[in-house]
């Protein structure tokens, strides 16, 4: 099972805040989450086992995900 972690609007868009997924081999983070095509990336921090990633990393069983949106002000 992929550990996926959501905060903020992310969580309100996916429905979730933790959810754990089942993956076959590995497959894009994009692919396994497809509503976060509709999000900008820019405005994102994804993390893979506390790594920096992208939407387009791929991830296996027992991968740790986070996903956290990109704050700015002033």
């Amino acid at each position: 099972m992929v550990k996926v972690k959501t905060i903020g609007y992310i969580a309100e868009k996916l429905g979730f805040h933790e959810r754990k997924l089942s993956v076959s081999g590995s497959v894009e983070l994009n692919k396994l989450l497809p509503q976060l095509r509709d999000l900008n990336e820019k405005r994102l921090i994804v993390l893979v086992n506390g790594k920096p990633a992208s939407l387009k990393s791929k991830v296996k069983e027992e991968d740790e995900i986070l996903i956290i949106p990109v704050h700015g002000g002033g």
